[in-house]
């Protein structure tokens, strides 16, 4: 997969980290009644709590970083709406199509430099 890193290992278990996993996976089945054709995915995805996030994130490794604080202070009825948004990203391949628009940009950049570099 040239190009792509290793997955780097998820922070450690850490007792400033303590998140509702019980208020977290009760959004989740949520999210699984009101879009059941989502289950595989919802269900593939690492849950990772994590003060490096504001709210919920997923990275290309099917890894969901979900702040402590964020889970404390939303209601499982919005958790589940988050629960849906990010796996959307993931099976509509989100970091993937970033990345071929960040190295058509960079060639555009090369080319349209290496056009004005001709010119003269």
């Amino acid at each position: 997969m040239g190009g792509l890193s290793a997955p780097t290992r998820p922070e450690a278990p850490d007792a400033a980290l303590e998140i509702d996993m019980a208020k977290l996976l009760a959004a989740r089945r949520m999210a699984l009644a009101a879009a059941p054709y989502l289950a595989s995915a919802l269900h593939a995805l690492a849950i990772v709590p994590s003060h490096g996030v504001p709210t919920m994130a997923v990275d290309r490794y099917w890894r969901c970083y979900a702040s402590p604080a964020f889970v404390a202070a939303t209601e499982p009825r919005d958790l589940a709406f988050v629960w849906l948004h990010e796996v959307s990203h993931l099976v509509r391949d989100h970091h993937r199509r970033g990345r071929m628009l960040v190295e058509r940009s960079k060639n555009h950049d090369r080319s349209e430099e290496h056009s004005l570099n001709s010119s003269h």
